[in-house]
């Protein structure tokens, strides 16, 4: 195995458990990992500024960051970016049009930033001035369908990630480039390592995966998986809260 790709978010981690900790003893996997020349990538809807903010101690064990759903591939070694992909800017201000007309919050993926707009205290930008790799739209969940529908008349955007909070009635939209995905970067990635794919192995738990397990060459559901990754995935493991993930790295890699 040359290469391991895993989202974050219910695969590696629970952010509503411990406050998303990762153990030390699930870091020493990886930093074992590294020590036997198996590179380690994070594939997350996140991007970077998130890890290095909330996370730095990944920045020892990670050897690259493909974020905002497949928009930026980070090669942490060599502290640069090998691959970006910006939304347009005449697509961002559709976005921000829309945040405004529905009172959303906003954040702004901008590689190494996060821009942050409250609902109800807005800014305007001059967007072709922005380097903007993914927008999160925040906001009420009576206004979720009707969203969806005006994202998805916007020619070159799509909806990489959704999700519903039933607990506090607000959803999430990923929006990115139609051409993005987290399958199309892992596939650049390996392009560019020189890593036949054969010899690649990724873990996942939403629909937002599915691009991952088409282009590895094995593909791991975790047991909290929707049923649709769990119906492409070539083995499903146990759950985010039994830190399988990295119990299967540990057993199957590091020995």
């Amino acid at each position: 195995m040359k290469i391991i790709f895993s989202d974050f978010d219910k695969t590696l981690v629970d952010r509503g458990v411990n406050n998303g900790k990762i153990k030390d003893i699930n870091l020493d996997i990886l930093k074992k990992l590294k020590s036997n020349q198996v590179n380690f990538s994070i594939v997350s809807g996140r991007c970077l500024s998130f890890f290095k903010e909330e996370y730095p101690e990944l920045m020892n064990v990670v050897s690259f960051f493909i974020s905002s759903n497949g928009s930026s591939i980070y090669d942490v070694l060599e502290s640069k970016y090998i691959y970006f992909s910006f939304i347009d800017s005449s697509d961002l201000e559709k976005i921000y049009e829309c945040a405004k007309k529905y009172n959303l919050s906003i954040y702004f993926n901008l590689l190494d930033k996060r821009l942050y707009l409250e609902k109800g205290s807005y800014q305007y930008f001059k967007f072709n001035e922005i380097q903007c790799e993914q927008v999160v739209l925040i906001g009420n969940i009576e206004n979720y369908e009707i969203l969806i529908d005006n994202i998805e008349k916007i020619e070159n955007l799509k909806i990489s990630n959704k999700g519903k909070n039933p607990d506090n009635g607000s959803f999430f939209l990923d929006i990115n480039r139609k051409d993005v995905s987290k399958g199309k970067a892992i596939s650049y990635l390996c392009d560019y390592l020189e890593i036949d794919r054969n010899d690649t192995i990724c873990f996942g738990d939403s629909d937002n995966d599915l691009s991952m397990f088409q282009v590895v060459g094995r593909g791991i559901a975790v047991e909290n998986a929707s049923d649709e990754i769990k119906k492409y995935a070539d083995e499903t493991i146990g759950t985010v809260w039994e830190d399988s993930v990295f119990s299967y790295i540990d057993n199957k890699f590091n020995q």
